[in-house]
């Protein structure tokens, strides 16, 4: 995993920036008691601007059910809310390809 203090490119930056503020019409619907497994509602869909559904995150799989986490090798807006919610690093789960140094 990376520290928090990686200087990543702009793109992500941007796209961290726009996942947090989205993260706040999310809920964590469930948990398992060592906050790696969780399933996260999504209450809206900025783009549809209705209920949508649950998605499933494994965070030491690097898993989520929308299926961006695992293909881009950066949390998606499901893995920011998770992070939140448990008071983890989301940045930890920032593939090293990312960063500029």
């Amino acid at each position: 995993m990376i520290r928090s203090d990686h200087a990543y490119t702009e793109i992500i930056n941007k796209a961290m920036e726009d996942a947090q503020r989205k993260a706040n019409s999310h809920h964590v619907l469930e948990f398992d008691q060592y906050d790696i497994r969780f399933i996260v509602q999504e209450a809206i869909n900025p783009r549809k601007v209705q209920p949508v559904g649950n998605f499933t995150i494994s965070l030491d799989q690097r898993w989520c059910d929308c299926g961006k986490f695992q293909k881009v090798h950066m949390p998606c807006l499901h893995v920011v809310t998770t992070c939140k919610h448990a008071h983890h690093e989301y940045r930890a789960y920032i593939d090293l390809v990312y960063t500029l140094e």
